[in-house]
């Protein structure tokens, strides 16, 4: 009895993530971006970008969209702009959670602000990322929205907080 007790203790131990873990293993997987803009001008760009679509893996590399080169003020196409180089990292700063993008797609590199939120109306889990630079809004693909809900709201309660503020990173 005394060795299942300790077993069960340590699974539960065990078995407890932390939020940042949580953030982390939430990010992974397939998102689709459903609105993107420049950070300025609050205009819709989606338009710019070859795909819509955001892969996260679990080793610190992602598959972001190619950027259409005319939309980075560049006439002629970039080549080394590929999403299989991409990096990311996840920071917490002082109860904010941060998004750092490692690429040459200059839309979507750099230090980004992250927040989940709860899409009630088509049952969906979003992010939403945004710099000086650039804002977008994605949905996770193939995340059940029903038998996940909790998690969502523990999601949204951990990043929660106003960080939009990234420029003193």
């Amino acid at each position: 009895m005394r060795k299942c007790i300790i077993i069960l203790f340590i699974f539960l131990i065990s078995s407890c993530n932390t939020s940042e873990e949580k953030v982390q293993l939430a990010l992974e997987g397939a998102w689709i971006i459903s609105y993107i803009d420049d950070g300025i001008n609050e205009v819709d760009i989606r338009g710019c970008l070859y795909s819509s679509s955001v892969i996260i893996y679990e080793n610190g590399k992602c598959q972001l969209p190619l950027v259409k080169s005319e939309c980075l003020g560049n006439p002629r196409p970039i080549s080394s702009i590929r999403s299989e180089d991409a990096i990311y990292e996840v920071n917490k700063i002082d109860g904010c959670y941060y998004l750092t993008f490692y690429t040459q797609n200059e839309l979507l590199s750099g230090v980004n602000s992250l927040m989940f939120k709860n899409d009630f109306k088509n049952k969906l889990l979003t992010i939403h990322v945004f710099s000086e630079k650039t804002y977008f809004v994605a949905s996770k693909l193939l995340f059940n929205y029903d038998t996940n809900h909790q998690q969502i709201i523990e999601l949204e309660d951990i990043t929660a907080k106003d960080c939009k503020n990234v420029s003193k990173l």
